[in-house]
């Protein structure tokens, strides 16, 4: 960790910044199958895990002079430990990632507190990921809040139930919008020729 490129790239999208905040569904359909190969037991074969693993890719692949911050939601928002955003130094993409790794899934699509606390960050580049469908409000609130106009980069994982919202999220903001299907994830992750 911490001596990677720092493309800060997360499933393909975005492009390299200094300080990233990510917003990750944690609700329970989070835990539908999702096969990551057989090198990876049964029980970690599901959505939450894949997108663990591409913070682990994405986080670990940055460089001392960037920042990150983690936010997971379902019913409740839970935060990573920390007052503001930390530099990707390793003992805090260790320590940060090791947390992270240990967060369970469960509960509803309740994205909207999360979203405020990640502009409430003020980095420089915001990823919002669901797999599930929620509440026009957050639309709304999210434009309210975005003051300082950060881009918020958003993602349909394996389903896109959310996806009229994702976009409107990505358009007003500047940002990008990406459906992940398993197909499409297995393209983005082969190795360059």
């Amino acid at each position: 960790v911490g001596d990677g490129e720092g493309d800060g790239k997360f499933f393909g999208l975005g492009t390299k910044s200094q300080s990233y905040v990510f917003v990750v569904d944690a609700s329970g359909s989070m835990g539908r199958d999702y096969p990551l190969g057989r090198d990876y037991p049964p029980a970690m074969r599901n959505r939450f895990n894949r997108v663990k693993l591409e913070l682990i890719r994405t986080i670990g692949s940055m460089t001392p002079d960037q920042k990150f911050f983690i936010i997971f939601f379902n019913s409740d928002m839970l935060a990573m430990p920390a007052d503001n955003l930390m530099p990707a130094e390793p003992i805090f993409q260790c320590e940060y990632l090791e947390w992270m790794a240990q967060v369970p899934h469960g509960g509803e699509t309740e994205p909207e507190e999360a979203l405020v606390a990640a502009l409430s960050l003020e980095p420089d580049v915001i990823y919002f990921l669901t797999d599930g469908a929620f509440d026009y409000r957050v639309t709304e609130t999210v434009q309210r809040h975005n003051t300082d106009e950060i881009p918020v980069h958003t993602i349909g994982f394996g389903d896109n139930e959310g996806e009229r919202w994702l976009v409107k999220i990505a358009e007003e903001s500047g940002g990008q919008y990406q459906f992940i299907t398993q197909e499409n994830d297995a393209m983005l992750n082969e190795p360059a020729e």
